[in-house]
């Protein structure tokens, strides 16, 4: 019975600290929207997923109230990073430029949060056309 009691203990323990991973694409970034770890959550989806060239679009992140935001932007031939703090609410609006990315090439983001020492990672894309 010790090796029963004690596999319910590792169990139990395990089950605590389950945080759910999304698969990765070929480069390693998770191809899911929503990603949640210690009940620290985050949602990113695009303002417009189908931007014109030379025209801004909005990675709006949706986390814990006062939650630290880093979203990651890879455009083909260069990375742009910018950061926020959500609202009270729990959202964040981080503008990026679309300006002269390569038309049609999807852009990936990637989206770091973290609160307390805890954190979450989700991500969205948008292609310009």
């Amino acid at each position: 019975m010790r090796g029963v009691s004690g596999a319910l203990v590792l169990v139990a323990a395990l089950a605590s600290s389950v945080f759910v991973i999304a698969p990765a694409d070929a480069a390693g970034r998770p191809s899911s929207h929503l990603l949640t770890s210690h009940k620290l959550t985050c949602v990113a989806t695009m303002s417009n997923a189908k931007p014109k060239l030379n025209t801004s679009v909005f990675v709006l992140v949706h986390s814990q109230p006062r939650t630290h935001v880093v979203a990651h932007v890879y455009f083909k031939h260069h990375t742009v990073q910018k950061s926020s703090v959500t609202s009270k609410f729990g959202t964040s609006r981080l503008g990026v430029k679309v300006g002269q990315a390569v038309r049609g090439h999807k852009v990936n983001v990637i989206v770091d949060v973290a609160a307390r020492g805890v954190t979450a990672r989700c991500g969205t894309s948008f292609t310009p056309g």
